[in-house]
């Protein structure tokens, strides 16, 4: 650098600004806002509905989880696999006066694997990007990797 050439500009970090806010926001999005369930036995969900502890319940296929009245123990959410073939839990249920939601199957394997993988792609697609980018400014002259882009 030439002690005549005046400093290079300063550029606020828009580009890290805006990668910190989606990492923060994909962070939040994977935690979700729902209460630690605690795993429990079929049998212990059978004695709270008849014991009238249990507020609201969500059935998949496979599952229950719900939500207690009151905490028992530490315990307010609880989440457990029903057998395949009880007749009766819908009917216990409902004469126990729990609300009762239905949800839909989990979706196919292959379309969780692609959600978990889509991040690690965009990342490194921003990644690759940015080298190549260096790489030109650094044959071309500028005003570093960011030089055109803000």
């Amino acid at each position: 650098m030439d002690a005549a050439s005046p400093p290079p500009p300063h550029r606020a970090p828009w580009g890290w600004i805006l990668l910190a806010i989606a990492l923060g926001l994909f962070y939040f999005w994977q935690r979700g806002a729902e209460v630690p369930k605690s795993d429990v036995t079929y049998s212990q969900v059978v004695a709270w509905v008849n014991d009238s502890k249990v507020k609201e319940v969500t059935l998949d296929e496979h599952s229950i989880s719900g939500v207690l009245k009151a905490p028992e123990g530490k315990v307010t959410a609880f989440h457990s696999l029903v057998p395949p073939s009880d007749q009766r839990l819908v009917p216990l249920l409902e004469d126990k006066g729990v609300t009762i939601r239905v949800e839909k199957a989990d979706t196919s394997p292959l379309w969780q694997i692609a959600l978990a993988i889509l991040p690690w792609v965009l990342i490194g697609g921003f990644w690759w990007w940015m080298s190549r980018r260096a790489q030109r400014m650094m044959v071309a002259g500028g005003n570093g990797p960011m030089g055109g882009f803000l």
